[in-house]
């Protein structure tokens, strides 16, 4: 990677990231956040927009009340919010390893939300990858895998991300080219973050490679969970 390419994006993304906490391993306790019997599964619509209501209010004792009955039927929305209160420490200190469970849940529903922010778990070592060494390159891996899913149904943090990994070759290979596509996309989606890299890289990359670069992200459809995460399995294997 040439120097000059780098400090853009890498300053934008360290202002939005504390400071990364030491890995850690999970204790098991995902095997007790879903119930197998969904028969009891509470009135979602209203249940959700009261929890969101108290979300909005500051009452976060009271959202997970609401929540907590969604999340162990299977919302992968109130997952992801509960994984967000448990790791940013609105219900206390900070859980990485409950927060975790969460996302984790939502994430296998082909939750976006939840893949965004499992990824920045692994991304600020925040926890290990399960199954995998407790290594640099592993939770790059991971959080590659993450940014990937969501990125490719539309989350244009997660894209912004992605394309940082591919333009540092962090948990993939590098490629200049692809980091420019998801910059590209993500800054279609008004994000300035993403638009602010994608002209610092623009500016180490040479016409043909920048031209390739806007023709991969005009070709960009978001795809529906389930194709998203097929597409993330292949690149891992193919890139």
């Amino acid at each position: 990677m040439r120097a000059h390419t780098i400090p853009l994006v890498a300053a934008a993304l360290a202002g939005a990231l504390a400071i990364a906490a030491p890995a850690h391993a999970r204790d098991g306790r995902a095997e007790a956040a879903m119930p197998k019997d969904m028969a009891s599964k509470p009135d979602t619509a209203a249940a959700y927009d009261r929890g969101m209501a108290a979300f909005g209010e500051r009452d976060y004792a009271e959202t997970l009340d609401e929540l907590l009955p969604l999340a162990q039927a299977g919302d992968g929305r109130a997952q992801t919010v509960i994984g967000i209160m448990y790791r940013t420490g609105l219900l206390g200190l900070p859980d990485h390893d409950e927060a975790a469970v969460w996302f984790e849940a939502a994430a296998s529903h082909g939750d976006a939300d939840a893949q965004y922010n499992l990824g920045l778990m692994y991304f600020q070592r925040e926890i290990y990858a399960p199954g995998r060494p407790a290594t640099p390159e592993a939770l790059d891996a991971a959080a590659f895998e993450m940014f990937h899913d969501a990125a490719a149904q539309g989350h244009a943090e997660a894209q912004l991300y992605l394309g940082y990994l591919y333009q540092r070759g962090r948990g993939v290979d590098r490629d200049e080219v692809e980091a420019y596509k998801w910059f590209q996309v993500a800054a279609w989606q008004r994000n300035g973050l993403a638009a602010s890299a994608r002209d610092g890289l623009a500016a180490s990359l040479d016409a043909v490679s920048i031209a390739e670069g806007k023709d991969r992200a005009r070709a960009f459809t978001a795809k529906p969970a389930e194709q998203a995460r097929n597409g993330a399995v292949l690149a891992t294997e193919t890139d």
